[in-house]
Parts: C-alpha cells; sequence; structure tokens
C-alpha cells in the first residue's frame, strides 16, 4: 500500500477545525459536569464554593482561549481537583 500527502484546501482546513473545536467543547462541558455537584453542594450548604474548584471551571470555561485550540494536548487542559 503506497500512501500519499495531500493538501486540504482552506474550506476543509476550517470544517475539520470547526469538528475539533466542537468536540473540545463538548469535553469542557462534560467537566463541568463532574463538578457541577461539588457547586451544588455548596449552595445547598450556603458554602462558598471552593475556590480550587471555582479556579478549574473558570479554566475549562476559557479553554477556546487557550493557544492551542482546538487542538489541545492532554497537558493543556486543567488538572480536575
Amino acid at each position: 500500500q503506497t500512501w500519499s500527502v495531500v493538501e486540504m484546501s482552506e474550506t476543509e482546513i476550517i470544517v475539520v477545525d470547526a469538528q475539533q473545536a466542537t468536540q473540545v467543547r463538548s469535553l469542557r462541558t462534560l467537566k463541568l459536569l463532574e463538578t457541577d455537584w461539588v457547586v451544588l453542594k455548596s449552595y445547598e450548604m450556603g458554602e462558598e464554593v471552593p475556590d480550587d474548584i471555582k479556579v478549574f471551571r473558570q479554566t475549562l470555561r476559557n479553554i477556546s482561549e487557550h493557544p492551542n485550540f482546538p487542538y489541545l494536548a492532554d497537558s493543556d487542559w486543567p488538572t480536575s481537583p
């Protein structure tokens, strides 16, 4: 089997980038959902949401501003507290 490299058109690049961005945003949503219980419990108890959870969640919300977005490495994601 012979492989060849073919450059993508500008339109193809835009489509692939948009698909990757959608996947990253979906993963971000899942990661936010994993900590929703902490936020809800804090509110129910009348307590402040822990700072590490706040920072983690805000970093996730800002993930689209990361320089490598939408092609993030595992190390580009914030670490869950």
